[in-house]
């Protein structure tokens, strides 16, 4: 997605790209900039999940990734921490000692 693109998205007053008021709304606005963005949207989970891992892999915190994505057990995001283990795994080789990760 170029600047042009990125400038030519609607502006809102309330200064948000995506108003989560409802899913159905959130869901057309993620379509649109899909469309503009050349991909294709895979749903909502998705992003959800893309978002969790992307932050997890940035931060490395398990409890600050929970509480953006509104888990209230760890358990439910330590899947994030699967997909970094597993991008580890294949970082490093699977000769390397901890490649059990």
């Amino acid at each position: 997605m170029s600047e042009s693109d990125i400038q030519g998205l609607p502006h809102r007053p309330d200064g948000y790209v995506l108003p989560y008021r409802t899913p159905k709304t959130a869901w057309e606005h993620i379509t649109a900039l899909c469309e503009v963005a050349g991909v294709v949207p895979k749903g909502m989970h998705s992003l959800h999940h893309s978002a969790g891992t992307r932050l997890y892999a940035e931060t490395g915190d398990l409890e600050e990734t929970a509480r953006h994505l509104g888990h209230t057990k760890l358990d439910t995001t330590r899947i994030y921490a699967k997909w970094n283990d597993r991008k580890l795994r294949e970082t490093l080789g699977h000769s390397y000692p901890f490649s059990c990760v």
